[in-house]
């Protein structure tokens, strides 16, 4: 606190505090200066005169706290403050939180508490895989996660995701899911925000928008750098095995945009994932003409769906039996129907295609059997 003077004179301590009682009693700062004859501008003596002991005790110094003198009623920029410690009590801003040493002490015991509590329920794996151990399917669910997720060294992150990599984010959480039941990547508690995570509900849960994935696989540093700069593909692995990835994205990216046609027109898909039937047309028939038979199919539900008594769960079930029956008929009566664009792909199998198996998408074109042929 600066000296308070009387032109030139300090004032002394028992005249210190008969001046404040005044000034808080409400005297006019005015008639304050002149009648202690101060060497200040009214606008200046509130910055003069010592704090004001509150009713508050500091939880840590057991002490009473101050504010500074003023006769605004705004109290913000002026709660309650230790003189000892400097701890603050901000009355009525519950975002607003103390910085002093002993919170900051507190928060990051409260936090390291709360940080065990989630390694607890997301451990880390024991032992990381070999690279050789991880299988053509999983292999590629990763490459596909990173090269979509953003890739950082051995960590990624839907938050890293680049705004240009148009990926549904259910089939990115399915494959998470898939790949951390297999081992194959884990949650990092370390790298991930403490509030991204729900340890009350059960199971835990937590925020796949921002959470840090780590990769257990013990790549080389080599490899890494090769994954994280988009310059790997799966080609050390065999034809058949690069034939079984691309028939699981097929599959992946077929369903996928099933169900998108089948919402778009007020129906649910009830097609899973492990149909023979689809597999089997998938060897015979390309990508693309059971893509284009796809919007054909749902076309023609849209027109059903409009008949009186047909009910919704027929139409469903008819829509795979008519895709695969139309197909058979192709195959076997060598109809030509027009080719579709390849703008009809969408970018779960154009990003397989091109950024992982690192070939061209007219493959897509041709039937899975012709695909890769030496």
């Amino acid at each position: 606190m600066a000296e308070l003077k009387r032109k030139y004179i300090e004032l002394s301590e028992k005249e210190v505090e008969q001046l404040c009682i005044k000034y808080d009693d409400g005297v006019k700062i005015k008639e304050l200066i002149e009648s202690y004859n101060l060497d200040l501008k009214p606008s200046e003596l509130s910055k003069h005169l010592p704090p004001k002991k509150t009713g508050d005790i500091c939880i840590y110094c057991n002490i009473p706290m101050e504010v500074k003198r003023t006769r605004n009623s705004y109290s913000y920029g002026n709660e309650p403050q230790c003189p000892k410690c400097n701890h603050i009590i901000y009355n009525g801003w519950s975002y607003k939180k103390c910085n002093c040493e002993n919170c900051l002490l507190e928060e990051y015991k409260k936090l390291k508490l709360i940080r065990e509590e989630i390694e607890n329920e997301f451990p880390k794996p024991d032992n990381a895989m070999d690279e050789e151990d991880v299988d053509i399917i999983d292999m590629s669910k990763l490459l596909f996660l990173m090269y979509c997720m953003g890739s950082k060294n051995d960590v990624f992150s839907l938050s890293y995701m680049d705004m240009h990599v148009n990926v549904e984010e259910s089939i990115l959480e399915r494959f998470v899911s898939s790949l951390i039941k297999n081992n194959i990547i884990y949650i990092d508690v370390a790298k991930s925000p403490i509030d991204c995570f729900d340890i009350k509900s059960l199971p835990p849960k937590y925020d796949f928008e921002s959470i840090m994935f780590k990769i257990n696989v013990s790549f080389s540093e080599k490899m890494l750098n090769k994954i994280n700069n988009n310059d790997f593909s799966i080609s050390s692995f065999s034809i058949e095995h690069k034939k079984d990835a691309l028939l699981f994205f097929m599959i992946t990216s077929l369903f996928y945009n099933m169900d998108i046609l089948m919402s778009e027109r007020g129906f649910e898909s009830h097609i899973k994932l492990d149909s023979g039937k689809f597999i089997k047309l998938l060897k015979m028939v390309s990508y693309n003409n059971i893509r284009y038979l796809q919007y054909k199919q749902a076309e023609y539900a849209l027109h059903l769906k409009h008949v009186d008594h047909l009910p919704d769960i027929r139409i469903c079930d008819s829509i795979s039996g008519m895709i695969y029956n139309s197909c058979l008929r192709y195959l076997s009566e060598g109809w030509t129907f027009y080719s579709p664009s390849l703008d009809y792909v969408d970018n779960t199998i154009r990003i397989f295609v091109e950024k992982i198996l690192k070939e061209n998408i007219n493959i897509l074109n041709e039937q899975l059997d012709d695909i890769f042929s030496e």
